[in-house]
């Protein structure tokens, strides 16, 4: 089995979970005494430099005629052997799609179905 990658995406922004995604990206610091410079945290993958190098690069392109605001669809792939059954051998690969700007504590819980289904690859017998 095999979804293209834009399909997946598109699902997922308009499942009703895409209202908790960050889209916009933040830079963020925490000052452990007021005296004390600030220290940047890095946390998850919406705050990380180039989430925000590259949010500021693709909104400054020119787009004559488009008010629509532009927005980056970061994605992260993950991928973990399956076995199919109890007994025997069968087993796959399934390649899961997950969105960079959903929280990792919302992200890791799995009732919130974060994961997307990429592909199914096939268990290679090697002999």
């Amino acid at each position: 089995m095999y979804r293209k990658p834009l399909e997946v995406i598109k699902a997922a922004f308009e499942d009703p979970s895409a209202e908790q995604l960050h889209i916009s990206p933040y830079e963020e610091y925490w000052q452990p005494r007021p005296n004390c410079p600030p220290e940047r945290i890095y946390s998850e993958l919406y705050n990380s430099n180039a989430f925000v190098l590259e949010h500021e690069k693709v909104r400054s392109q020119p787009r004559p005629g488009c008010e629509l605001e532009t927005v980056i669809a970061a994605i992260m792939l993950s991928s973990d052997y399956t076995h199919l059954t109890s007994f025997g051998s069968a087993g796959v690969w399934p390649i899961y799609l997950y969105l960079g700007g959903q929280s990792k504590y919302t992200r890791a819980k799995p009732s919130s179905f974060a994961a997307h289904h990429l592909a199914y690859v096939p268990k290679v017998n090697v002999e």
